[in-house]
C-alpha cells in the first residue's frame, strides 16, 4: 500500500525559482535513493507542491516530511540561485561574452545575462565555486556586480556620455590645431589622445571578444579606427570613435529611462486579488492566481478572478472564444 505527502516547493526549496529547476531532479533523484517509491511535481490551487508516494511500513509520515526537509536544504545551501545586476555592459555582445566566460568556470551550472536589463540568472555550485570568485571573473572581464539597494553616483551613470564629450573636444582641438602653422604634432596628439578616449569602452570589449573568439561591431570600429590612424588619417579614426561611443551612451541613456519607466509601472500594479471561490470571495497574492490557459475548465474559473482596481465582468457571459479577445478590460455590448 501506498500513501503521499504534498509539501509546497516553496517550502522545501525556497530559493529555486520555479519547478523547472534543475535542483528539482537533484532533489528527486535523491529522494529516490533514500526508498521513496515517486517524487513528482503537482500543482494545488496554483501552487506548485511536491508529491512524494512511499511505503507507509518502511516510512512515517514524520519521516518523510523530515527526510524531504533535510535534503531539500542541504541542496539549497550547496547549490545558490543569485540575480544579479551587471554594471559595464555597452551592447548585446558582452551579455554572450560573459555568459561564456562563467559557464567556462568550474561550478557554474547556468549564467543567463539579459542585455536589455542588465540581469544575470545565476545557478552555481559552492563547493566547487565561490561567489567570490564568479565576481573577480566578472571584474576582469570589465564588469562589476551592483549589490542590490545600491545608488551609483551620476557621474558612473552618465559615464560613457562624459567620455565621448571628452573625446569630441579633443577632436574639435586636434582638428583646429591642425589649421595653426607648424601645429601638425600637437593635432596628432590631440587626436591619438580622442581616438584613445573615444575608444576606450569599444577597445575593452573588443579585447574581451577576441579572447573569446568572437567578432562583434567593437573589433571593426577599433580596426577602422587603427587603420584610419595608420594613414595618417587621424581625424577620420577620431570622429569614427567619437561617433561609436555616442551612439552607445545615449542607446544606454535610453535604455535606462525605458527600464526605470517599466519599474515605476510594475510598482503601480495591485498585489492582492479578488477570487471567486464556490460563491465565496477571497483575498489572495497575485502570483498565487492560476495562469490563464485555453483550457475550458481553467478558462472558466480565470473569468471569475480579477484584481481589486479592475471591474467585474458579468457572469452571465460566456468566456472569449479567441485569443484576442483576452484582456483585462471586459468586452462593451454594441447598440
Amino acid at each position: 500500500m501506498t500513501e503521499k505527502l504534498s509539501l509546497q516547493l516553496a517550502l522545501v526549496l525556497p530559493d529555486v525559482p520555479d519547478e523547472r529547476d534543475s535542483c528539482i531532479q537533484r532533489l528527486t533523484d535523491t529522494l529516490l535513493a533514500q526508498g521513496l517509491e515517486k517524487v513528482h511535481v503537482v500543482r494545488q490551487d496554483g501552487e506548485a507542491c511536491l508529491c512524494l508516494h512511499y511505503d507507509p511500513t518502511q516510512f512515517s509520515l514524520r519521516q518523510v516530511r523530515g527526510i524531504a526537509e533535510a535534503s531539500g536544504a542541504r541542496l539549497s545551501a550547496r547549490y545558490q540561485h543569485e540575480l544579479m545586476r551587471i554594471d559595464g555592459m555597452d551592447c548585446s555582445t558582452c551579455a554572450t561574452v560573459i555568459e561564456h566566460a562563467l559557464k567556462r568556470l568550474d561550478g557554474v551550472l547556468e549564467a543567463s545575462v539579459s542585455y536589455a536589463v542588465k540581469r544575470m540568472r545565476l545557478e552555481y555550485d559552492t563547493e566547487k565555486v565561490s561567489r567570490k570568485a564568479i565576481v573577480q571573473r566578472l571584474q576582469a572581464l570589465g564588469y562589476s556586480v551592483v549589490e542590490a539597494h545600491h545608488e551609483s553616483p551620476w557621474y558612473v551613470e552618465y559615464r560613457e556620455l562624459i567620455v565621448s564629450a571628452v573625446a569630441g573636444a579633443l577632436l574639435l582641438a586636434g582638428w583646429l590645431a591642425g589649421m595653426l602653422h607648424n601645429g601638425h604634432w600637437v593635432s596628432v596628439g590631440l587626436l591619438g589622445a580622442s581616438i584613445a578616449i573615444g575608444g576606450y569602452y569599444a577597445m575593452r570589449d573588443a579585447w574581451q571578444s577576441i579572447r573569446e573568439r568572437q567578432l562583434d561591431i567593437d573589433v571593426l570600429m577599433i580596426v577602422a579606427a587603427m587603420g584610419a590612424a595608420a594613414m595618417g588619417q587621424w581625424a577620420e579614426g577620431a570622429l569614427l570613435l567619437v561617433l561609436f561611443s555616442l551612439g552607445h551612451a545615449l542607446e544606454h541613456l535610453a535604455m535606462d529611462r525605458a527600464r526605470h519607466a517599466i519599474e515605476a509601472l510594475a510598482d503601480l500594479a495591485p498585489k492582492t486579488a479578488l477570487v471567486l471561490r464556490e460563491g465565496v470571495e477571497l483575498e489572495v497574492a497575485v502570483e498565487d492566481l492560476l495562469r490563464i490557459t485555453f483550457d475550458p475548465v481553467k478558462r472558466e474559473k480565470a473569468l471569475t478572478e480579477r484584481p481589486l482596481n479592475a471591474r467585474r465582468w458579468p457572469q452571465q457571459h460566456p468566456p472569449p472564444s479567441s485569443a484576442a479577445a483576452w484582456s483585462t478590460t471586459p468586452p462593451r455590448s454594441t447598440k
